[in-house]
């Protein structure tokens, strides 16, 4: 599954599906479908809200007219409420309101890819959010939305997961140093002190290249994204492995050919590695999203949105820089990029 921890909200789009079935004695009731996901890492946090609809004909006609599926500007009120909380039974509950809230403004992105769903245009709510959220303290914080015309209103509600996530490896160099001979492998290592929260964990690697014409080059990036790996034991110690077949396989179909013999690429010397950590929500969600591997194809809908569909979970993101020191041209690590016949 493509960027789990990273690109998720393309998956909220499970909880919406419809049938191109009609029966015209079903009636129309209106149905959120909700995904937020909180990132204390995050300068902004996005919320994203549709609502299912029911129409005569094809749902997939439906499904590229905007109003179909979309709220009008000035009809949701979206709000975060930041709660105290304390153990209870073994559980984290609410215990009184703190007095911050979150309000959160309309707008409309360009950037929505082309598919089932009208595109480019998404309208999406966000609030700036940097620093703002409380992770190493007991708190809860609620989601509300409510349509101010009809007053059909949702909630969930979820923790800030915590500042205890520590990469230890690699130390100063990604390299692909262990293993087979003929497919090497690089590990990625992590320690865990908020495992009570941080449930699920995927490595990326941001692999860095100069891409342009002489005179006029550009720093771009590819993200080479690990398995996911769930911490099913609470240990406080996970890693995570690249091979160099996946690994180029990867840079290769993001990157791809140059254009043409004008097209200068060079290897840059940063790598940047990445984990992203999700909450036990979002563990739940992605296991009963994976797609299964048996006969019975049938899966159940995870929702934790009181009122209506979707997800709304805590994610966090540990970056850490490495590069070649001193650089070096001939290392193992360059060799192999250049193998791949990209243009480095």
């Amino acid at each position: 599954m493509k960027k789990f921890l990273l690109l998720i909200i393309a998956a909220v789009f499970v909880f919406g599906s419809c049938s191109t079935e009609f029966n015209p004695n079903d009636e129309w009731k209106e149905t959120m479908v909700v995904y937020g996901m909180l990132d204390q890492d995050c300068d902004t946090t996005w919320i994203r809200i549709q609502k299912c609809f029911l129409g005569e004909g094809n749902a997939y006609d439906y499904a590229h007219i905007m109003d179909s599926s979309c709220y009008a500007e000035d009809e949701l009120e979206v709000k975060i409420v930041e709660w105290f909380a304390e153990e209870r039974n073994g559980a984290m509950q609410k215990t009184s309101q703190t007095g911050r809230e979150f309000e959160f403004a309309y707008t409309m992105l360009d950037n929505k890819p082309e598919g089932t769903f009208f595109a480019p245009q998404q309208p999406i709510y966000y609030c700036r959010t940097k620093d703002k959220f409380l992770a190493d303290i007991d708190r809860i914080y609620e989601l509300r939305i409510l349509n101010r015309k009809t007053g059909v209103s949702v909630t969930s509600e979820t923790f800030i997961i915590g500042s205890g996530i520590e990469i230890t490896k690699p130390d100063y160099r990604f390299q692909f140093n262990q293993g087979n001979p003929n497919n090497r492998t690089a590990i990625v290592k992590w320690k865990v002190d908020d495992k009570k929260i941080a449930r699920v964990f995927q490595p990326v690697v941001r692999f860095f290249y100069l891409e342009g014409t002489e005179g006029n080059m550009e720093v771009k990036y590819v993200d080479v994204e690990g398995s996911v790996q769930r911490n099913t034991n609470n240990s406080n110690y996970m890693q995570g492995t690249f091979t160099r077949t996946n690994f180029g396989a990867q840079l290769k179909e993001e990157i791809g050919p140059k254009a043409n013999e004008d097209i200068i690429r060079t290897i840059l010397d940063s790598v940047q590695i990445y984990i992203y950590a999700g909450d036990e929500t979002l563990s739940n969600y992605m296991s009963v999203s994976t797609p299964p591997n048996t006969i019975v194809q049938e899966r159940p809908t995870f929702s934790n949105i009181n009122g209506g569909l979707g997800i709304f979970a805590s994610r966090r993101t540990k970056i850490k820089d490495t590069k070649d020191t001193p650089p070096d041209i001939n290392s193992e690590y360059k060799k192999f990029l250049k193998s791949l016949d990209l243009g480095f």
